[in-house]
């Protein structure tokens, strides 16, 4: 929505490292198709952490790949790396949070249909 309003945004959405958080979506998207077959409070938690970290390590090597910011060079790697962990600590929180609302809300609605029936 934000890349239909600023031609900033546009120009990033179809960024080569953008293209890095599309996989990560997609790779997340096909473990959570996998997961989804039994769904349980700790399946999600594990769930979303993995998905986090997942996103996390896919995003952070797309960015070390794009730019020319850190060196070709596993410890270019390792220093970008470094450099996400601030804004992965609120992926963490939120992604915990978020799922346990979601899991949350699945449940009741769920529990209900099954006691409607």
């Amino acid at each position: 929505i934000m890349g239909l309003k600023n031609p900033l945004y546009q120009e990033y959405l179809f960024s080569t490292s953008f293209i890095f958080v599309y996989a990560a979506f997609i790779a997340i998207i096909i473990g959570g198709i996998f997961m989804s077959k039994k769904v349980n409070l700790p399946r999600t938690l594990v769930g979303s952490l993995v998905a986090a970290v997942a996103f996390f390590l896919i995003t952070n090597a797309g960015s070390w790949i794009a730019y020319d910011i850190y060196e070709s060079s596993l410890a270019g790697l390792v220093a970008c790396y470094k450099a996400g962990i601030p804004f992965f600590r609120g992926t963490l929180v939120s992604q915990v949070v978020f799922s346990l609302i979601i899991y949350s809300a699945y449940s009741i609605v769920t529990s209900r249909k099954l006691a409607t029936a």
